[in-house]
């Protein structure tokens, strides 16, 4: 009998391995794909995202005297998010970099830490489970880029936006922290890491909430001692920045950037993932492999023994807890406004897991135990490999869209450049990259303020007037009355002074082009 475990053993290894090894030549593949899209994504220069364009006007209003200012004037603009992307992309385009390649430049860059801060955890979790040499960091690399494979992730990590930069400081602060051999340096490294992704962007708040509460429960004194110091660091830019722009900071970032809430958002988002199912899979089954070595300890020590025992198990919980905090966060993808990237802090955490369990599998490492009615989890270290080539082999590659890099879209929006050179009058323009690579301010998102109109939290009279005195030279908007989303933006109001005051329309791409008679 033991000597047929073993050769069941030798041979799950070994189908694990060459599974392994082919999922990595196709991810070989990938990465090479994934670098053509990123240099063209750096080198595109009209918007890949909607909301690009407004990036771009806040980064060149930070520092400033209008930054996070008042609403009610015009040019309006809301700051949805704190400013360290913003300047992190000034930085680099103050060495002669284009403003937006810049910006993507900088989300490129953070991607490749956020891999490594991936990596890092998840082989400190594989070395906690006794997991060494080569099956270990072939489990946990393949762990480490799994995100890159799903197509929210890629897309995201070429924008110019602030989701990379955030999400790399949490990957870098999740490291350290699990990485600490206890109260020490490592944790402090971590929390600040924490703290600056904040002000990349305000909702990264689940891992330093998971590492918190974890050593609140460990040691509560080293908990209060480090929740004081992330306060510490975090309150001088927050003084800093509310004094500077008289509490408009804190107005933009909390009560501004607001997204009406509706289900059915969530069931449009978790659909569109259908493509991916195999992944979708994968991520499950590495959460749910974590939670049936969770369930084991829990069987054996009870919550408070997993989170005060030794150091692995207590890294364990930390991981655990992180977990539900960013599967708990999904529920943001019900607001107005969501998009793919909700999902990408998520493939991070099921990433750290998903190489732990391959390494698992590669090192035909016996799995845990936690009772009959978790017993079929355990299924999660054969197939993960399996699983994982199922999902490489399908997966689609790297691709700019098609809708607004087509040559014909690029040149119109070229020649509309050169017409925006030459007036000087304003223009409204949904692709507001273009906006800003002619020199032309921004002077509405409409995205944001049609929302704040809609709830009362915006007088929008004096725009619709604008609208109606046909005031801009022209209007591009992305979709029209017939689709898109130009009545999700626009406002009743908005739509009928455009139809009235630009009645000429002509359509190219995704965009129609409002004009005056």
């Amino acid at each position: 009998m033991a000597a047929n475990s073993r050769g069941l053993g030798a041979l799950g290894r070994g189908i694990a391995m060459v599974a392994c090894l082919a999922a990595l030549a196709i991810l070989g593949l990938h990465l090479v794909r994934y670098a053509g899209f990123a240099a063209a994504a750096v080198a595109h220069p009209y918007a890949l995202d909607f909301g690009e364009g407004i990036v771009w006007q806040q980064m060149a209003l930070i520092p400033g005297p209008r930054m996070y200012g008042d609403i009610t004037a015009y040019p309006y603009i809301v700051f949805h998010y704190p400013p360290l992307f913003h300047l992190a992309a000034r930085a680099v385009a103050g060495l002669g970099v284009d403003a937006l390649a810049a910006g993507r430049g900088v989300s490129v860059a953070a991607t490749m830490v956020l891999c490594l801060g991936i990596f890092l955890a998840a082989r400190r979790f594989a070395a906690d489970r006794g997991l060494h040499g080569k099956a270990a960091l072939l489990g946990c690399a393949l762990g480490a880029l799994f995100p890159l494979t799903m197509t929210s992730f890629w897309f995201w990590s070429a924008l110019f936006r602030s989701d990379a930069l955030a999400l790399a400081l949490v990957g870098i602060g999740f490291a350290l922290s699990v990485n600490a051999r206890g109260p020490d340096r490592l944790s402090y490294a971590g929390m600040l890491c924490f703290v600056l992704a904040v002000y990349a962007k305000q909702t990264a708040i689940v891992a330093p909430a998971a590492v918190l509460a974890a050593w609140l429960v460990r040691d509560p004194r080293h908990a209060i001692r480090l929740g004081l110091f992330g306060l510490a660091v975090g309150l001088v830019p927050l003084a800093a920045l509310t004094l500077a722009t008289g509490g408009g900071f804190l107005r933009h970032i909390l009560f501004y950037n607001i997204n009406p809430f509706d289900l059915r958002y969530a069931y449009w988002a978790v659909w569109r993932l259908r493509h991916q199912a195999f992944g979708v899979l994968l991520v499950l089954l590495a959460l749910g492999w974590l939670l049936w070595l969770a369930v084991g300890l829990l069987r054996r020590s009870g919550l408070a023994g997993m989170l005060r025992g030794d150091i692995a198990t207590f890294r364990l919980a930390m991981l655990g807890l992180y977990a539900l905090g960013a599967t708990a966060m999904l529920v943001a993808l019900g607001k107005e406004g969501a998009s793919s990237n909700y999902f990408n802090e998520w493939y991070c955490v099921a990433a750290v897991a998903m190489g732990v369990l391959l390494a698992t599998a590669l090192a035909g490492a016996p799995p845990a135990q936690a009772g009959r009615r978790f017993a079929w989890l355990g299924l999660a270290v054969p197939a993960a490999p399996l699983l994982l080539l199922a999902h490489l082999a399908t997966m689609p590659a790297p691709a700019l869209p098609r809708d607004v890099t087509d040559p014909a879209v690029v040149r119109s929006l070229d020649a509309l450049g050169q017409r925006l050179r030459t007036t000087e009058a304003p223009v409204l323009s949904d692709e507001m990259v273009l906006l800003m690579r002619a020199g032309k301010p921004v002077p509405l998102e409409s995205a944001i303020f049609g929302a704040l109109a809609r709830v009362g939290a915006w007088d929008e009279r004096p725009f619709v007037a604008m609208l109606a005195q046909a005031r801009f030279a022209f209007i591009l908007t992305e979709g029209s009355e017939a689709g898109g989303p130009y009545v999700g933006r626009f406002t009743p109001a908005m739509r009928q002074a455009i139809a009235q005051a630009y009645p000429r329309k002509t359509v190219f791409g995704p965009y129609t082009l409002h004009e005056r008679e």
